[in-house]
């Protein structure tokens, strides 16, 4: 069951890989972050976070210069 997870987080990241450039993919411990390279040059820093909850797919954005999520809730992917 963890190589499937791990599969399917492999997958995505190839996917998000392919369709986004000059991204930074970075794996956390249970979560996938993703920075591009655009942001930090500006004002607030955004990364993206991933996270599977109940076998579905979420992700958030974090604002890192304010330590703070962007929007209040997790979204389904």
């Amino acid at each position: 069951m963890k190589k499937k997870i791990k599969l399917i987080i492999l997958l995505l990241v190839a996917v998000l890989a392919i369709t986004k450039q000059e991204t930074n993919v970075v794996w956390g411990a249970e979560e996938i972050i993703e920075k591009t390279d655009e942001e930090a040059t500006r004002g607030d820093e955004i990364i993206i976070k991933y996270r599977i909850y109940n076998g579905i797919i979420q992700y958030r954005h974090w604002n890192v210069t304010k330590n703070r999520w962007v929007e209040p809730d997790w979204i389904n992917l």
